[in-house]
């Protein structure tokens, strides 16, 4: 049985190893073999073997809720922030327009439309779902996930404040290109990254119509790590609703 586990966590399949655990862990506690000195060094080898499992689980799990996402591990560019060109448009369109033209200038601008991910964040359900089921598998299962989600959702946190920072400052390079040259957003630069603090000068400097659509641009740039985190939960529930052991196939997701 030892050489099954080794073989085991050699090949990565973790929750086919934490079986295997379990079931050396009920073996070597067994009435008839209790107190064999051989065996007294085995429980803590085997908890030690289920950490690591759990551990590297854990990080497998968050690190498939972020791929693909911008801040997260994906790509994306830093001209740009993660915010779409029409977003960007606006804001240029905003900045550049007279006090008088303002309104119509921004109205004439490109729609902005919040990015679609949902093949992305279907993927990403798949690719969570065994790391989620894996975790469940023993005692203290339950336990186990609401941590995993824990360090996933500090992670994911740090994501979002990074993309706000990205697309601000992207927002903000836009309309300092866009501006009159007496404007103070003429000083801004996004070149070597903007710091919180030029942003925020950046942004008093701007127009209120300007002001607005970096707003709005900064909630298009967001939406793909708030439907992540939509994504997330449904793996987590679709690992639950599939129960400890069974084929994660099994079911579909809704």
């Amino acid at each position: 049985m030892r050489e099954d586990l080794s073989v085991l966590v050699e090949s990565c399949d973790y929750a086919a190893a934490l079986d295997v655990v379990d079931e050396c862990a009920k073996l070597v506690s067994s009435p008839s073999l209790i107190g064999l000195r051989c065996l007294r060094a085995t429980p803590a080898r085997l908890r030690a073997i289920a950490t690591t499992c759990n551990d590297v689980m854990t990080s497998d799990l968050a690190l498939a809720a972020r791929e693909g996402l911008h801040g997260g591990g994906g790509s994306g560019s830093d001209s740009t922030g993660g915010v779409p060109e029409a977003a960007l448009a606006s804001v240029e369109a905003a900045s550049a327009a007279s006090e008088a033209k303002t309104a119509t200038a921004a109205a004439a601008a490109p729609p902005i439309d919040a990015a679609s991910l949902s093949s992305a964040d279907a993927d990403a359900v798949e690719a969570m779902l065994p790391h989620a089921c894996g975790l469940l598998r023993g005692d203290g299962g339950g336990a186990r996930l609401a941590g995993a989600l824990r360090a996933w959702g500090a992670a994911a946190a740090s994501d979002v404040v990074d993309a706000t920072r990205r697309a601000a400052a992207a927002c903000c390079a836009r309309a300092a290109a866009a501006s009159a040259p007496s404007s103070t957003l003429t000083r801004f630069s996004v070149n070597g990254g903007a710091d919180d603090a030029a942003i925020a000068e950046a942004c008093r400097g701007m127009r209120a119509a300007a002001f607005d659509a970096t707003i709005d641009a900064i909630r298009v740039a967001l939406t793909p790590h708030f439907t992540r985190a939509a994504a997330v939960a449904a793996s987590a529930r679709r690992a639950l609703r599939v129960g400890v052991g069974a084929d994660p196939e099994a079911r579909s997701i809704h």
